[in-house]
C-alpha cells in the first residue's frame, strides 16, 4: 500500500482497494485465513466511509499501525512458484471526520470502490458490500462526472 505523508492511500489505483479486488480474485490459491484477512481488510474500508457515502482517498494517521503480512504462493501448471508480499489490516483506527474526501474518481473515492465491494458481494453474498455498491454510485451520481479527462483514473470512463 501506498504511504505518502502519513496518509495511507485507499483508492482502486493506489491503495488497499485496489490490492484487495486483484487477490479477491484468486480465492483457490488463497487459505481461509488469507481470505479472512481481505475480507478484514475490506472491512477496515466502510470504517472510513464518510456520510454521503463517499470513502476518501487516504486515511490520515501519524501512528504507526499494525500490519499482518498476507504471504501466499501461486503455483503455476510447471510448478513453480511465486510469492506475493502483504496487504495491510489496519486495527485500532477510526474513521477520521475531517478528511477531505472531495476526490469522486475510480483512483480516488466511491467510483473505485464499486469493483471491490462488487467482487466481495458476489464472493460472500453479505448484503452490506451490495449497500456499499449503491451508495457508491449515487454518491458519484450525485458529485457529477468528471470533465478533465476521458481517463479511467482521472476522467469521465472512470466514473461512468
Amino acid at each position: 500500500m501506498y504511504i505518502w505523508q502519513h496518509r495511507k492511500y485507499l483508492g482502486a489505483a493506489h491503495g488497499l482497494a485496489g490490492i484487495l479486488f486483484i487477490l479477491s480474485h484468486f480465492p483457490e490459491y488463497l487459505s481461509k485465513e488469507q481470505m479472512d484477512l481481505i475480507i478484514q481488510s475490506a472491512d477496515y474500508l466502510l470504517t472510513q466511509m464518510q456520510s454521503d457515502g463517499n470513502i476518501p482517498s487516504s486515511g490520515w494517521s501519524r501512528t504507526l499501525f499494525s500490519v499482518f503480512p498476507l504471504s501466499f504462493s501461486f503455483s503455476r501448471s510447471c510448478g513453480s512458484m511465486m510469492t506475493s508480499s502483504f496487504v495491510g489490516f489496519f486495527k485500532g483506527e477510526e474513521r477520521q471526520d475531517d478528511v477531505d474526501d472531495n476526490l469522486v474518481q475510480w483512483c480516488h473515492g466511491a467510483p473505485g470502490m464499486i469493483s471491490l465491494f462488487s467482487r466481495l458481494y458476489i464472493l460472500t453474498g453479505k448484503e452490506k458490500y451490495l449497500e456499499v455498491v449503491l451508495s457508491a454510485a449515487e454518491v458519484t451520481w450525485k458529485k457529477g462526472l468528471l470533465t478533465k479527462s476521458l481517463s479511467l483514473c482521472h476522467g469521465v470512463v472512470g466514473n461512468a
